[in-house]
């Protein structure tokens, strides 16, 4: 991103983190920002890297839920993406 331009988001609401309504949901705010295409390519390498902070259960919602997590993989590997695997790095890791 050049210095002076805006960052983009997108917002999309979702009642629950049940599989059958987050998927879409994700699926629409990564559609929202040109779709999962604009992100990765057929073959490439992509790192999804989640917001790690600590080892609280995910309904303290310290870090981001497992099941977006899972659910924008899912929308980046239907590009025929390879998702890399990554060591866990996070402050609260004990080593």
């Amino acid at each position: 991103m050049k210095t002076g331009q805006n960052s983009v988001v997108a917002v999309v609401s979702c009642s629950s983190y049940a599989p059958e309504l987050l998927l879409p949901a994700v699926r629409a705010g990564i559609g929202l920002l040109g779709g999962a295409s604009a992100f990765a390519a057929p073959e490439e390498h992509i790192l999804l890297k989640p917001n790690l902070l600590n080892y609280d259960p995910p309904e303290r919602a310290v870090c981001t839920h497992p099941a977006v997590i899972e659910a924008a993989a899912r929308c980046l590997l239907e590009t025929g993406c390879v998702l890399s695997e990554f060591p866990p790095e996070t402050p609260a890791a004990p080593w």
